[in-house]
């Protein structure tokens, strides 16, 4: 269902299956697995996604019960804590080492719907929210489509990548934009509306999916301190769309379809890791690359 990359070189695999965190080490080899079907500590009902913080500790979401789990980096329980508001979408979350997560997502009625990013101390504690959340004339669309995602940049830094449009924003965790917008040279025209269609039909609503294919972005990646970039893909088409920090477009690459989705860089291994299927099993993968400045 998710994955994260730790300051470690780890990898996190939650199995919704099994309803486990599965921890791989930099090898890729199962270093332990922790957690199961049920409602006691270190247990899920719906375990949705997961995020390492700097120190190591893994922040687990349960969508059913609209909690954080915290775990050590060796896979032992250390608490559960429900957020004080539900998000209808819930796309992404991210947490700093000194343990305030940020999720990304559309939040209930009666809390600041119009933001995308939502900040949570260390107790888990709402404290603030920001960045703008996608519009849409009927506010039931987006609980399908979805805010877009977040990231950390290595100065502890957010990047919220909004999913329509496709824009890039860049605010400290205390909610301040510290550079324009970051947009990509090409736009798409479609807006929430259209992701899904939603009618009233004999006093029932009705909710489908249209046959288009639209295009979707993944979290941004950091590489280095000043540049990142974002996965992106329509169909069986897959690019990577290169950033700086400051706002400037680099280029994009197309890759292959089957590299699957990118899970985060481990700059002291140069490794880019990324989770896919193979034969219809699912995979890991572990792409060496070299960066070269330009």
């Amino acid at each position: 269902m998710d994955s994260a990359l730790g300051p470690d070189g780890f990898v996190y695999v939650a199995d919704v299956s099994s309803m486990q965190i599965i921890a791989f080490d930099p090898n890729g080899d199962v270093a332990w697995k922790s957690g199961r079907q049920g409602e006691g500590p270190g247990e899920f009902r719906g375990l949705y996604r997961i995020t390492v913080g700097a120190d190591g500790t893994i922040h687990a979401f349960d969508r059913a019960t609209s909690s954080i789990s915290r775990l050590t980096s060796d896979g032992s329980f250390v608490d559960r804590r429900r957020l004080e508001f539900a998000f209808p979408a819930m796309n992404d979350l991210v947490a700093t080492a000194d343990g305030r997560v940020a999720v990304s997502g559309i939040t209930s009625y009666g809390f600041p719907t119009d933001s995308a990013v939502h900040v949570f101390d260390s107790e888990l504690a709402y404290v603030r929210s920001f960045a703008p959340a996608p519009t849409a004339e009927n506010s039931l669309a987006l609980t399908y489509s979805g805010a877009g995602t977040v990231a950390l940049t290595p100065a502890g830094d957010v990047l919220f990548v909004r999913r329509i449009p496709y824009e890039v924003y860049h605010y400290s965790l205390a909610g301040a934009r510290l550079n324009g917008v970051i947009e990509a040279p090409f736009e798409y025209d479609f807006t929430a509306d259209d992701v899904v269609t939603i009618e009233e039909r004999a006093g029932r609503i009705e909710i489908s999916r249209p046959q288009t294919e639209f295009p979707f972005f993944s979290a941004a990646v950091a590489l280095t301190d000043s540049t990142f970039l974002v996965p992106r893909r329509q169909g069986e088409s897959r690019h990577w769309d290169f950033f700086t920090t400051t706002g400037r477009y680099l280029g994009s690459t197309s890759i292959p379809s089957d590299w699957g989705v990118l899970i985060g860089y481990d700059s002291e291994r140069r490794v880019l890791w990324a989770r896919g299927e193979q034969k219809l099993e699912p995979v890991l993968r572990r792409l060496e690359v070299e960066l070269r400045g330009r």
